[in-house]
């Protein structure tokens, strides 16, 4: 009894808004529920009396369950039909003027609106123009909620515009329209119909839908205009059975609205809990030691173009060449929200803005932030039709979604990580206006509202680490609002989707990108930082995700401590990411190793290391600015920001990168800099000039990293082994060609790694056809330019600078050649930068081939080439495809013997010695005495079989 009085005080409390804030309409109210069976067949109706159908202003609300029953069921729509014909039936075909109807199961809502035939929610342009986005499965402005035994509040208001009508579809919020269009017919309310139906061929299958608190109301087209203020919008949100919301409550029923905001705005302002995160818990990653210069200059009107803190303007220009003011009008301010360089709209600048009025006291901090606030909220969202730093793309930002529109995952990086601690500090600010106060409500509102839309959540992508963590915060941190209890359901659940989706059991991400990895890790730290402030201690299970994620980011690190360009992940270093962590793991001796680059702990145990869920390799001497280091990723592209880098090494010696990529562009791929991301641009194969591709399969490919293949992995004293395939094939303008491609990597140590130690890459190719093709392999090489050299006496590869020397010696029939700045039939030879694409000398080795082959190559590197290990290399005839044998003479007079086979095959005599593996090395001193060997087994079962797509005939 006593829940069911709150309830009636809490719509009493609504009903007062209302009354209080909008003009007295004439409405016929419907008190009594409405239950429709839904079965296949005929449709049920019932109809809506007391309507004057000659109205052509008017509004017509209800709720509506569309299933009753547990689940919900996909099958089952329910909704009303308006302007129908006295004797008109809802099942007929384009039966009345409008249809707004609801349908709910699998977890998820969907509401659909139309105009007699015409599909309004999903009216696609045709042809569709360039930039238009496919949303595919994420990003429908239509999804919904599932809200298990109360459905969705429904609005439908309509009134005359010119010779036709202007309609506007609310759905649960009456805040903004879900759908606003302006029709050629004019609209008149007619015969108004509820119904329901269910498709589907189990006609025993039976379901019932509920309408309840049907009101029709007639207006005149002035009122049908009007939209609720911001201070409404907010007051409707509040949980009325909030103890600190009474006295707000009180005052709504008496019609005080202005005395209801203030009440609450004083709360806000001065309440001690929830505490919300502070400058310093954010301060390393969105808080900026130039916060100083972020601020003065935002109160000047400029604003950063690189990154959010440093090359201030106030205008920049894009990769088109146009120009963008940053402020558009003083009074009130507009900034150009719409023209964002890709920072603006994340907001980090108001965070510096919130420490600078932290230590000065300056007013004009909190006023320039309030200015923003405003004018962000009441503009947004904000549409860029083919914007150019994203690829020519339609980009779009703020609290909705739009078919054909790409919108940022800055919705969960605002609430996330600057919303609130710049709230956090203003709040308390009397120069921050009660205006902007509201306006900063409402904005919280609708960002939290926009995550709950079931498609905004991407499981595999940092962006659902974002706004999974932004919509758990502002759940906890404005429990005055009634959907903060379902938000705090929805983000728990979706947590350990996430982190199931996004972490593997090796540590790594989904992207397999060591950038945006570090994106989930922040909002996973968040996360844990999120329950230390509650005064709680965070479940272990998190504690041992995060640090198993932070040791797979240190494993992959270079030398120098530096990171591998993987998925975007750019070639700089993060030794500041790992002094969070060892807070947390204090007695994480190699954490703290990390942080101070050496100074103190101690380096990590492992030195090579297999990651099989991402499928990555290291090979390593150890730690410390002088060691040698190869990379080899034999997984998937990974999620999101993949790369089409199947198969791709990086090596370095000490501090000089020596095998990398091409660069790394930016996302607006302006002229060749579209190369950057393509395999040429890493170390791979192409056949005629045919490129990988992983649009076609990119849902298969995310998930094998959840359930790797057998791949097999030798870590010894004198040997180490890598292996991954790729059988997905290459794609150029008019041919996908199919097969499978086979890389193995052996570390051959020595004695001495440092001093010995070289690398042997196999490359095995299966077609899936005996069609004659060139194939290439493109070497991109560090150093600078005129390091880069191609020697004849031997065909190798060099690039050799002071204290490195970098040899790639190719085993079998190839020509090398140059190639530098190549724009046809592919770009291949260019360096990348953001923007800008350099021609580039890169080595790139030819051979014709038709059906199964193998080729190899020897890598070296040292200080200087008079300390390479390896002399020359001997290649010897073999008897079948795919078969490689040859002999690498070293420089101390040894030779090590090397074979290459299918798995399976029977075992031969190899050097005197009976060989079953299907990869063998044996290693002979100057004298011809037997050292170490290396014979790798079992692969009948692991990636290196032979395929089972290839002819028959080789």
């Amino acid at each position: 009894m006593f829940s069911a009085l709150l309830l009636i005080r809490s719509r009493l409390t609504r009903c007062a808004i209302v009354a209080a804030s909008c003009l007295a309409f004439s409405g016929v109210m419907h008190s009594q529920p409405v239950t429709l069976t839904a079965r296949t067949g005929p449709w049920s109706e019932s109809e809506v009396e007391g309507i004057d159908p000659t109205a052509e202003s008017f509004a017509l609300e209800m709720q509506i369950d569309p299933v009753e029953a547990h689940g919900g069921d996909l099958q089952v729509v329910a909704g009303l039909v308006v302007g129908l014909k006295s004797d008109e039936l809802v099942q007929e075909s384009g039966a009345g003027a409008l249809q707004a109807d609801l349908r709910e199961g699998g977890e998820r809502a969907a509401f659909t609106f139309w105009h007699r035939k015409t599909y309004l929610t999903m009216l696609e342009p045709n042809p569709k123009p360039p930039g238009w986005m496919d949303n595919g499965d994420y990003q429908h402005p239509n999804e919904l909620p599932f809200r298990e035994g109360t459905g969705h509040r429904i609005k439908l208001v309509v009134w005359p515009e010119g010779e036709g009508s202007r309609v506007r579809l609310f759905v649960d919020f009456m805040d903004r329209p879900a759908e606003e269009h302006v029709l050629p017919e004019r609209i008149r309310a007619g015969v108004v119909k509820l119904f329901t139906m269910r498709g589907g061929n189990e006609a025993e299958v039976r379901q019932t839908s509920r309408f309840s608190e049907v009101l029709f109301t007639a207006m005149t087209s002035e009122q049908a205009r009007l939209l609720p203020s911001m201070a409404e919008s907010v007051l409707r949100a509040l949980d009325f059975n909030h103890p600190a919301m009474q006295p707000v409550s009180k005052a709504i029923q008496q019609e005080r609205m202005d005395e209801a905001k203030a009440l609450l705005l004083r709360h806000l302002r001065a309440r001690r809990e929830p505490e919300g995160p502070s400058l310093d818990e954010v301060a390393s990653v969105v808080l900026h030691p130039n916060w100083q210069k972020i601020s003065d200059e935002a109160v000047a009107g400029r604003y950063a173009t690189i990154g959010y803190f440093d090359g201030f303007v106030d205008a920049w220009t894009d990769t088109n060449g146009e120009s963008h003011r940053w402020v558009l009008q003083q009074e009130p301010l507009q900034l150009n929200w719409v023209r964002d360089n890709g920072h603006l709209n994340r907001h980090f600048h108001w965070v510096s803005m919130a420490r600078a009025w932290q230590e000065k006291s300056d007013p004009k901090y909190p006023r320039q932030f309030s200015a923003e606030v405003l004018d962000w909220v009441s503009r947004e969202p904000f549409f860029w039709e083919r914007c150019p730093t994203v690829g020519e793309l339609n980009l779009m930002d703020g609290t909705t979604f739009r078919w054909g529109y790409m919108n940022t995952s800055n919705i969960g990086r605002r609430l996330e990580m600057s919303w609130w601690p710049a709230y956090e500090v203003f709040r308390k600010s009397p120069d921050f206006s009660a205006e902007a106060h509201i306006a900063m409500l409402l904005g919280m509102l609708r960002q939290a509202r926009l995550i709950m839309n079931p498609s905004s959540f991407a499981a595999h992508d940092d962006g659902g680490a974002h706004t999974t963590l932004a919509l758990l915060q502002t759940a906890l941190l404005l429990p005055e609002f009634a959907e903060s209890a379902e938000w705090k359901v929805t983000a728990m659940k979706r947590w350990d989707v996430m982190l199931g989706a996004q972490f593997h059991p090796d540590g790594s991400h989904a992207s397999l990108s060591t950038g945006y990895n570090w994106a989930s890790i922040t909002a996973l730290e968040n996360y844990i930082r999120l329950f230390q402030s509650f005064g709680q201690t965070p479940p272990e299970k998190y504690l041992a995700i995060h640090e198993k994620a932070v040791e797979y980011t240190m494993l992959l690190t270079t030398p120098t401590q530096g990171n591998i360009d993987l998925n975007d992940g750019g070639w700089g270093l993060f030794d500041d990411r790992f002094r969070t962590a060892t807070e947390w793991f204090p007695k994480r001796r190699d954490f703290e190793w990390m942080t101070t680059k050496g100074a103190k702990g101690s380096p990590q145990d492992k030195t090579s290391v297999y990651f099989p869920n991402a499928g990555h390799y290291v090979m390593r001497t150890g730690w410390g600015p002088e060691e040698k280091y190869l990379f080899f990723g034999a997984g998937p592209w990974g999620a999101s920001h993949g790369k089409f880098d199947a198969l791709n090494l990086y090596a370095q010696f000490g501090p000089h990168l020596l095998i990398r990529n091409a660069g790394r562009g930016s996302y607006s791929g302006i002229g060749n800099t579209k190369h950057a991301g393509r395999s040429l641009s890493f170390n791979t194969l192409s056949p005629d000039w045919a490129q990988e591709n992983s649009i076609p399969q990119w849902k298969q490919d995310m998930a094998i990293a959840h359930n790797p293949p057998k791949r097999r992995w030798v870590d010894n004293e004198h040997f180490s082994y890598a292996e991954g395939a790729f059988d997905y094939g290459w794609h150029n303008a008019t041919e996908h060609i199919r097969g499978k491609w086979l890389r193995q990597v052996v570390w051959v140590k020595g004695e001495d790694a440092r001093k010995e130690g070289y690398h042997i890459v196999f490359d095995t190719v299966e077609p899936a056809d005996n069609k004659p093709r060139t194939w290439r392999h493109p070497w991109q090489l560090g150093l600078n330019a005129n390091n880069i050299a191609i020697r004849q006496t031997d065909r190798s590869a060099t690039a050799i600078a002071p204290g490195a020397a970098l040899q790639i010696l190719p085993v079998g029939e190839m020509t090398p050649r140059m190639i530098q700045g190549q724009e046809k039939p592919e770009l291949l030879g260019w360096r990348i930068y953001d923007t800008t694409a350099t021609p580039w000398p890169v080595p790139t080795y030819e051979w014709q081939a038709e059906g199964t082959f193998c080729r190899a190559w020897v890598i070296q590197m040292q200080a200087n080439e008079s300390e390479w290990p390896v002399k020359s290399v001997e290649a010897h005839p073999t008897e079948k495809p795919g078969e490689l044998c040859f002999t690498v003479h070293r420089r101390d007079g040894g030779t090590d013997h090397v074979i290459r086979c299918f798995p399976g095959q029977p075992s031969i005599e190899f050097q005197g010695e009976r060989i079953s593996g299907d990869v063998a090395v044996i290693r002979t001193d100057a004298k011809g005495s037997k050292r170490d060997r290396l014979e790798v087994k079992d692969g009948e079962d692991s990636v290196a079989r032979k395929s089972s797509q290839s002819p028959g005939k080789h």
